[in-house]
């Protein structure tokens, strides 16, 4: 075939510097790029694969490259002697579907004992029953249709759940009277949860009002306990399994926040938590550790 300029094709090729480049800088790159990431600068560890390893590399996938999960051995259907409490958090999308998980808690770990994916609030209360979850122990999200025939307020007012809304506050103020008579003193503290409000199911109707109860938290507060129990390894998920459907979208949707930081107004250096479409299990994963806090 005659090559001429019409037919003419650039050819291109690229290797992972691996090959040809010093290691001993290449690791210094790596962990000084680790380091970055940990204080909330992904780009030098994304340039690193995408320019020194020469891979294709954008900060979801990223995420989903770097997640390592404490894993351990043991039955979610056996009774766990450290075990304090248990909450199922439950996060709504829309279609009436619904994402929830199961974890138990003792003083120091928490362990999953389920997750999945259901249509309609009688799923999820049947889902409570067969994991045996207190009522007043099963948490969901309002941030999607809170009010109304069908939304979550009215749920939560039937089944005795509790609802919760997370926000951008850093901390919330509590107030917590003693003494007696015109000697009580109130005094104040900062939780990264507020304190329990009644909020009413209904949208502008006449007569009686339902009324549940809803807990705000702060998401950022939340993330940072996540990310905390699971870099030191209390935050236990069962081992085995690992090629199964739903523990594949488990481990994507735990991967799907990515740590960032910068600088505000003022010059202080803030931290926030970047946030993908597919990041239930993660919100998930905020729920309990609010549900958690909240009984100490």
């Amino acid at each position: 075939l005659l090559t001429t300029d019409a037919n003419r094709k650039k050819q291109s090729f690229h290797w992972s510097a691996i090959i040809d480049f010093p290691w001993e800088e290449l690791c210094e790159l790596w962990l000084n790029a680790c380091n970055a990431f940990e204080r909330g600068d992904p780009m030098p560890k994304l340039q690193f694969y995408q320019k020194r390893l020469a891979m294709m590399m954008d900060e979801e996938l990223m995420l989903r490259h770097g997640v390592q999960l404490p894993r351990l051995v043991y039955d979610v259907k056996s009774d766990w002697a450290d075990e304090l409490y248990r909450f199922l958090t439950v996060d709504r999308q829309d279609e009436d579907k619904f994402w929830w998980t199961v974890r138990a808690w003792s003083n120091e770990r928490t362990r999953r004992l389920g997750f999945g994916m259901c249509y309609g609030f009688a799923a999820i209360e049947e889902i409570r029953e067969r994991f045996k979850v207190p009522k007043s122990r099963t948490l969901i999200d309002s941030g999607h249709l809170p009010k109304g025939d069908y939304g979550v307020y009215q749920a939560c007012a039937r089944y005795g759940w509790i609802a919760l809304k997370g926000d951008k506050e850093a901390s919330y103020v509590h107030l917590q009277w003693t003494g007696a008579g015109q000697s009580r003193i109130a005094r104040k503290s900062l939780k990264s949860f507020a304190p329990t409000v009644r909020k009413d199911a209904n949208i502008g109707k006449s007569g009686p009002s339902t009324f549940c109860l809803l807990v705000r938290f702060s998401k950022n507060a939340m993330n940072q306990a996540v990310e905390g129990l699971i870099k030191s390894g209390r935050w236990e998920e069962p081992a085995g399994q690992l090629d199964d459907k739903m523990e594949i979208e488990y481990n994507e949707q735990m991967a799907a926040r990515i740590r960032k930081s910068g600088r505000n107004r003022r010059g202080e250096t803030e931290v926030w938590y970047q946030e993908m479409p597919n990041d239930h299990a993660r919100d998930l994963a905020n729920e309990q550790c609010c549900a958690a806090m909240m009984t100490g």
